[in-house]
């Protein structure tokens, strides 16, 4: 009960960026509390002591009711993480409403929900809470075949900055990450084979062609990710409003074969 509580969105997979946000967590002696909408492998084996929920988490009444079990088991909660999203890639003229839609569900209107749930439950505790959301990159370097991610992280962005405000005088910190390419995960495996079987090429000439853009010729890990979040959620109050870019100092670029096609 001495420990501080932290809420992580979109933490169902091992090598995603939020379950390895609760493994930091967890090693940096916090109560974690893991959320997400698919039952994988950490929401089916967490790690001793991380309580796991499985909800929609762009559902207000779903996340008032986690939010407040959250509370009465572990009393104030600190944090908020907000991993939760999606990227279906596509041109203009294929791409479906439903799709369009999907993407924004899950990367805008469930991260405004969560945070607007997180006020709800613990505006009137004391100290300082956090909030950090997951960005991407993507909304500031424009891309092909991208525009409902871009879209969704660009208005992540406005969110975060128009919150930070708001809610300055209540005590809430809202900070956001814009994120580079991160190996390995879902996400990142997903959109390569994507890319394959758009454009035809392999996975490694991909990556090749995107680590060009980043002066390191490397990407980030996820580990490395979740520790800089518990930097934030445990150092990081005054950098609230702020959008950060960990992206390697990536530059802009063609980096997809047949960009302009």
């Amino acid at each position: 009960m001495d420990r501080k509580t932290v809420i992580v969105m979109g933490a169902a997979n091992y090598g995603n960026i939020g379950a390895a946000v609760v493994q930091a967590l967890h090693a940096g002696k916090y109560n974690v509390a893991a959320v997400d909408n698919q039952n994988g492998s950490l929401m089916q084996v967490p790690p001793n002591g991380v309580k796991t929920y499985l909800a929609d988490c762009a559902d207000w009444d779903s996340m008032m009711a986690i939010f407040w079990q959250v509370q009465q088991e572990y009393g104030d909660i600190h944090g908020l993480v907000n991993c939760m999203g999606v990227n279906v890639l596509g041109s203009l003229d294929g791409y479906t409403m439903g799709q369009f839609e999907h993407t924004l569900r899950n990367n805008l209107l469930a991260p405004f929900i969560c945070i607007k749930a997180f006020v709800a439950t613990c505006g009137n505790q004391f100290g300082t809470k956090m909030i950090v959301n997951i960005g991407s990159n993507a909304a500031d370097i424009p891309r092909t075949k991208t525009f409902a991610y871009a879209a969704s992280k660009r208005g992540l962005q406005a969110l975060t900055q128009c919150l930070a405000r708001e809610l300055a005088p209540r005590r809430f910190s809202v900070i956001q990450l814009d994120l580079g390419v991160v190996e390995d995960t879902p996400m990142d495996k997903l959109v390569n084979t994507c890319l394959v079987e758009q454009r035809g090429s392999t996975i490694e000439e991909w990556k090749k062609m995107r680590r060009a853009l980043v002066p390191a010729n490397r990407f980030a890990s996820t580990r490395e990710v979740a520790w800089v979040i518990l930097s934030l959620l445990e150092r990081g109050a005054y950098l609230s409003g702020s959008c950060i870019r960990m992206d390697g100092a990536e530059q802009a670029g063609t980096f997809w074969a047949g960009d302009r096609e």
